[in-house]
């Protein structure tokens, strides 16, 4: 029955008893809650009354009278509560009417809360569900209209808020075609005014209402597929470049591979509604407009797009690249120090000298990589920036290294202290935290540049 349906959202009483609870927790006694909600109750303001009484006796289940107050407040609350929906019935606002039967409802479970039984209003069942059978029927009816008008938003809307007073299968079933009829004609409707996204994002929705075998399927399908071949637009990305601050902090392969992983990755298989132009003739465009090694204004950008038939231009460079070294730690280590390079296993030197006791710095730490790009989207035709921002990218990793105030080689150091000096492996661990890096800065960026052209596609 209507009046035992599970309730999918917390009880606005169990609300409003909570913001009661903060406003009188640890400041006001029980006593003084008690007269707060006599109070209410001699001005006439039964619901908030109950609100109170339900508190207090949350806080202490025997306190005096409080069961009999709260059952009183409660009996007239809901009285109050049937003749307000009465009155919404009778002037066709059979929504409003059902609020005003939620009221009832979750009083009568507060009071359950706290075994104070009052119980519902004679015919209340009865009354709720006839009330919620004219709600539905109203909306369904406005609905109806509403898709008459080719006010496709307004159906929609007007179906959906129907279906919370209905729990017959059939009926409910009925509004899932309806609506994905209105989804429809919304879809088509959309096309015509040119804003292909939108078209293809409404026909998406009935799927999710109808079953594949329905006709609509096929027909949703075949409009979205036309809405891809109207509404795609071309876009030339350019390969990034970077400010001097910027390129003063960068290997000579940060770049050239960053491209490389957008190119791959990203540009050669966009989202729907995006086709990237051919990287070749970008590149080679850039080459012959001398803008292949700089910062592009947005009269350039645009005047490649233009070359390569582009409707927008993704163009941007990085701004900034900083390696810092955090939680360093550092450790003496004391080692025999051999002038001419002898090793550990290499026998006496020459003279027969004995090696000196030294020490190098062991070190442990955080590298931190992190770089930004400043983006912009360009209009082609206008050339106009449409869009711009950054995307911010960081990656760390555990690094060490040994530290030595003269020539580390005349140090007795084992095959893996002499890894601690050894600048080739330095760097190749530098630049593998500088790939993860890459990696996510790639993503990031491909990402807010996407969303920035598709902003533009409606």
């Amino acid at each position: 029955m209507a009046c035992c349906r599970t309730l999918k959202e917390p009880s606005r009483w169990l609300l409003a008893l909570s913001l009661i609870a903060l406003a009188w927790g640890g400041c006001v006694s029980t006593q003084e809650r008690f007269e707060r909600a006599q109070n209410f109750e001699s001005e006439g303001r039964y619901a908030e009354a109950a609100r109170a009484y339900v508190e207090v006796l949350e806080d202490e289940p025997d306190f005096p009278n409080a069961q009999d107050s709260l059952a009183s407040a409660a009996q007239r609350a809901m009285e109050n509560w049937i003749n307000d929906a009465r009155s919404a019935t009778d002037a066709d606002r059979y929504e409003r009417a059902v609020n005003h039967l939620d009221e009832v409802r979750d009083l009568h479970e507060a009071c359950q809360s706290v075994d104070v039984r009052v119980p519902l209003p004679e015919s209340y069942t009865v009354f709720r569900t006839d009330t919620e059978r004219r709600a539905a029927d109203a909306l369904i009816e406005e609905a109806q209209e509403a898709t008459n008008a080719e006010s496709w938003e307004v159906a929609f809307n007007a179906y959906e808020r129907a279906r919370r007073y209905i729990d017959d299968r059939d009926r409910l079933q009925a509004i899932d075609e309806q609506q994905a009829n209105v989804l429809f004609g919304w879809a088509d409707t959309e096309m015509q005014r040119g804003t292909y996204r939108g078209a293809y994002q409404r026909a998406a929705r009935i799927f999710d209402l109808v079953p594949a075998s329905h006709p609509l399927v096929a027909e949703a399908e075949a409009l979205q597929t036309e809405a891809i071949e109207r509404g795609t637009q071309r876009v030339a990305f350019l390969p990034l470049w970077r400010t001097e601050t910027a390129g003063r902090a960068l290997s000579e392969v940060f770049l050239p591979d960053l491209n490389d992983v957008l190119n791959a990755r990203y540009w050669a298989s966009p989202p729907r509604f995006i086709a990237s132009a051919d990287p070749i003739a970008v590149r080679r465009t850039m080459r012959r407009n001398g803008t292949s090694r700089a910062v592009l204004s947005r009269r350039e950008a645009a005047a490649v797009g233009r070359s390569v038939d582009a409707a927008f231009v993704v163009t941007g460079e990085v701004t900034e690249f900083i390696a810092t070294e955090t939680d360093v730690d550092e450790e003496r280590v004391r080692v025999a120090y051999v002038p001419n390079g002898r090793s550990r296993t290499s026998g006496r030197q020459n003279g027969g000298s004995v090696p000196t006791d030294t020490s190098y710095v062991y070190r442990t730490y955080d590298f931190e990589v992190e770089a930004v790009v400043d983006y912009r989207v360009v209009d082609v035709q206008t050339r106009r920036v449409v869009d711009r921002g950054t995307s911010r990218a960081e990656a760390e990793g555990e690094m060490e290294d040994g530290r030595f105030s003269g020539d580390w080689r005349n140090l007795d150091l084992s095959g893996s202290e002499r890894d601690l000096f050894d600048p080739i492996l330095l760097e190749r661990r530098q630049r593998d935290i500088e790939t993860r890096l890459l990696d996510r800065l790639a993503d990031e960026y491909a990402n807010v540049a996407y969303d920035g052209v598709l902003d533009e596609i409606e």
